[in-house]
């Protein structure tokens, strides 16, 4: 069986699971249904490659087969065995879903928006499969995680970059499941795609808890969606989308368990808390920055439990119930990460240290050495208004105006700029004034969100602001009445137009969309033929070569500007190996034990150095000298296998000490 049925048959058996799972919760609620078939889905693939390579440690396209079918296989039986009809209830579900299509298509705004969002994800997929990775994170480690687990046929730490090891990896096991089944990274930069279409659901699920028909709501999705940092990140091997996808869908079903203890709608309390707790749970396991998102929602849910409590609307024993469906998921899911490193390096948060009140619970290196500095610094009012400012291109940037998967300097668009932000200061006076519920449980959340956390002026950190944005938005147009909505929805229209303009005619800032076709025309989607020609190098390497890196990095936790992805090669035919730096006899053995036969270093440090000199022995051919990445230079060697190394010179066999700390480096 070839690869792509291969990945074709494991990911039908998770689509199979996750719709015998969805049966077994008997939910009603099309949005509902579809997102707790999102989540049921990622928690197969998330459990199968994590059980294929951590437990088995046997990370092969054979053995996800055989455990998706065993899940898909568990779920159907069980299915079948506690609904007779399950047949009729699946059919009954597609009914309604057709129903509801045809109820938005009456609707012109909302079929609009379904059409522009249909086309924009058909090009950013055709992007994505054209190109190669060579989104700068994704090549230093998202990906770089990916290729180690490849390599090593199983789930675990890695030596080629710090945060390869430390950072939770939900969002990197969902990359390896496509990689691993294909044997090939060619739809690595696609995995974030259909998460934006879940977010955006969700969306509507949060606008519809906010009181907005469905025609509305699912326009408030659909803006959502083209958002241009949505998009933008939607062709990129990063993990934001993915988290904010997942925060969404668990901030919509505590809200539909809050409806339910309030006695309203069909939401039932124990299934809506364990379906939050699952999207909470996958959020935290893919990105640190949810921990925060996620700890607001369960004080929000623990407040309503509470409240449903002293209220006398339900007893104590049916609450507990609930909340402990919510939090077993959550620690499935999003702790076992953290207790991995823990146990590790001592620390859940390892480098970072952790503290709370002043008081430190885990040390480390302070959080400001590894956060980024914003383009706009000063006050922290500045920071953000500089990246939200930077979107009123118009009047500040007349020229053309690139967004990129990255967010900086802006990304949440002119619709947030020019109509988001004052539409949602005015909701948000209407619910205080008029309904505080919703005002408590939705607006006051999200603030804290955005101030607890230390990006507030980064758009790929604050894309919730887009989705209450969006909301806000819809509900200014539905509020306006039928005389002002078509003026209200052609404004509307025309930001959308422009801030889906520039990602869509340039993507990232980086490559025109000329450049893409000529690309698939081509056929040469090599990372070094596409995006850095410094590793142009890589594509002439014979498959099996084994490869070793340069890792240091000017300081511990840094980005290395040599990146080790490019050299796995597009079907991860390479091997790559971290280079010692302790001693140049360390470095003379890694290279015997390991078969390197080819290094690739930053010019001038350390083992530079020493591949200068094992060249100048006969040892070693440079074969590539130049930039590499971030405006640094690098080198590479191809190293010549049994060379006679006692013939280097005492120069190349000098310890390290006898070096200057500059050309050491701390990485």
């Amino acid at each position: 069986m070839t690869a792509p049925l291969v990945f074709a048959a494991a990911s039908a058996l998770a689509a199979v699971g996750a719709t015998a799972g969805v049966s077994l919760l008997g939910l009603r609620a099309a949005i509902d249904v579809a997102l707790a078939w999102a989540l049921l889905a990622s928690t197969i693939v998330v459990a199968a490659v994590l059980v294929a390579g951590a437990v088995a440690e046997r990370l092969s396209s054979g053995v996800l087969l055989g455990l998706t079918l065993v899940a898909a296989s568990v779920l159907w039986l069980a299915a079948r065995a506690r609904a007779p009809g399950f047949g009729a209830h699946l059919r009954s579900g597609l009914e309604g879903a057709r129903h509801a299509l045809g109820h938005l298509r009456q609707d012109r705004w909302v079929a609009a928006l379904a059409f522009v969002t249909a086309a924009e994800l058909v090009w950013r997929t055709a992007v994505a499969f054209v190109m190669p990775p060579y989104a700068g994170d994704a090549l230093w480690y998202h990906l770089t995680t990916v290729g180690g687990w490849v390599q090593n046929g199983r789930v675990g730490p890695s030596e080629l970059s710090i945060w390869s090891t430390v950072h939770p990896q939900n969002g990197e096991l969902f990359f390896a499941w496509s990689a691993v089944l294909l044997g090939r990274d060619t739809l690595v930069d696609t995995v974030q795609l259909p998460f934006a279409v879940v977010a955006g659901i969700a969306v509507a699920g949060l606008a519809r808890s906010c009181g907005l028909s469905r025609p509305p709501a699912a326009a408030a999705g659909l803006l959502f969606i083209l958002t241009p940092i949505v998009l933008s990140q939607t062709t990129a091997a990063y993990t934001d989308v993915i988290v904010i996808a997942f925060v969404l869908a668990a901030f919509h079903f505590v809200l539909r368990a809050i409806r339910a203890l309030q006695g309203e709608g069909r939401a039932s309390l124990e299934k809506s808390l364990a379906l939050a707790g699952l999207a909470g749970g996958l959020a935290v396991g893919t990105k640190e920055l949810a921990l925060l998102y996620v700890a607001v929602l369960a004080a929000l849910v623990v407040a309503a439990l509470a409240a449903a409590r002293f209220s006398n609307r339900a007893t104590l024993g049916p609450l507990l119930r609930a909340l402990v469906l919510f939090v077993l998921p959550l620690l499935a899911l999003g702790a076992y990460h953290y207790v991995e490193t823990w146990v590790r390096f001592g620390s859940p948060f390892y480098p970072v240290r952790a503290s709370a009140l002043g008081v430190t619970l885990f040390d480390g290196r302070p959080l400001e050495q590894f956060l980024s500095t914003p383009p706009h610094e000063g006050a922290w009012w500045r920071e953000i208004w500089g990246q939200w400012h930077a979107d009123h291109f118009f009047l500040t940037r007349p020229r053309f105006h690139a967004y990129s998967y990255d967010g900086r300097p802006s990304g949440l668009g002119p619709l947030w700029s020019y109509l988001g932000l004052p539409a949602l200061l005015a909701w948000a006076a209407y619910l205080a004034w008029r309904r505080r519920l919703l005002f408590l449980t939705v607006l006051v959340p999200v603030a804290l969100m955005f101030a607890l956390q230390p990006y507030r002026w980064w758009s790929r950190f604050t894309m919730i602001l887009a989705a209450l944005g969006a909301i806000a938005v819809v509900a200014l147009v539905q509020a306006v009445g039928p005389r002002l909505s078509p003026l209200v929805k052609a404004f509307v229209a025309g930001l959308v137009g422009l801030g889906l303009f520039f990602p869509t005619l340039k993507i990232d800032g980086e490559f025109w969309a000329t450049r893409i076709l000529s690309i698939a025309s081509s056929g040469d989607r090599s990372i070094g033929a596409v995006a850095l020609p410094a590793y142009r190098w890589v594509d002439s390497v014979p498959p099996g070569s084994a490869i070793g890196v340069d890792t240091s990095a000017r300081q511990f936790g840094g980005q290395p500007f040599i990146l080790a992805y490019p050299l796995f090669g597009s079907a991860f035919q390479h091997r790559v190996y971290a280079l010692p730096s302790a001693s140049a006899e360390g470095f003379r053995r890694a290279l015997a034990a390991d078969g390197i036969t080819y290094v690739t270093v930053a010019r001038g440090r350390i083992l530079d150095r020493w591949a200068t000199a094992a060249m100048a022995a006969g040892c070693a051919t440079r074969i590539f000298d130049g930039p590499v990445y971030a405006g640094e230079a690098g080198r590479a060697y191809r190293i010549r296998p049994g060379c006679a190394w006692s013939q280097a010179p005492a120069s190349w066999r000098a310890p390290l000490s006898h070096l200057s700390e500059a050309t050491r480096g701390e990485g």
